[in-house]
């Protein structure tokens, strides 16, 4: 019963600052810079509980306050599955130490259309400061890899504005004034099946094949004669 209001509590907050950044609530009146990183790693196929860590760079002059967020993940693999985020991101710090509203576990429930993973934080009180040139922790999100993955490697992006947003210690929206910018994250499966040619890739390769055995025949007869 907690989970669960706690999951439609994290859902109506989502909704909540992606409203208030559709109406065009007033952002900070101080413009800052932000950078929105994934790491990228390698896993196993038929791997379990694997981890990487969403981070947030202040690449501005100022320090900035944050008061919640909410970042939206999707991945470009059917055989990779985003399970959950939390708060214990390594080793950039988490972005509201241990004042968490809704940690350890942060992921939105259900999982807003458009994503494959939705997290979201408030600070208990006030607003967390970033200072220049520091990198926070945003979620330190698990993943799956299916057995039978495609080996290669898969990008991860976010789910842009206003899925992925911020806001101030009074809820208002400021991810306009936070100027963000998306990194992406790859994850490289290793282990699993290796991609099937298409037919008529096959069939390229067969006629180069073919053309090559022709012209060594002929090579051949041209030297005995």
């Amino acid at each position: 019963m907690v989970l669960a209001q706690r999951s439609r509590v994290r859902s109506a907050i989502l909704f909540a600052l992606g409203t208030l950044a559709t109406i065009g609530v007033s952002p900070a009146s101080l413009r800052a810079d932000v950078v929105l990183n994934i790491q990228s790693l390698s896993a196993a196929a038929g791997s379990t509980g694997n981890t990487f860590d969403v981070t947030l760079t202040n690449t501005g002059s100022s320090s900035i306050a944050i008061g919640g967020f909410s970042f939206g993940l999707k991945v470009a693999d059917t055989d990779i599955t985003l399970t959950k985020a939390t708060i214990a991101t390594s080793p950039s710090a988490y972005i509201f130490g241990s004042n968490s509203l809704f940690g350890p576990d942060i992921t939105v429930l259900p999982t807003p259309s458009g994503s494959n993973l939705v997290a979201s934080d408030l600070i208990t009180t006030g607003a967390a400061t970033v200072n220049a040139g520091t990198t926070v922790g945003l979620g330190h999100v698990f993943f799956n890899v299916k057995a039978n993955a495609l080996n290669g490697a898969f990008l991860v992006t976010f789910t842009a504005f206003p899925t992925t947003n911020f806001a101030d210690a009074n809820g208002n929206d400021i991810t306009s004034g936070l100027n963000p910018k998306f990194g992406t994250g790859t994850i490289t499966i290793f282990g699993g099946v290796n991609a099937v040619p298409e037919p008529s890739v096959m069939a390229l390769a067969a006629v180069g094949l073919l053309s090559l055995g022709a012209l060594r025949f002929g090579k051949g007869r041209r030297q005995r004669a």
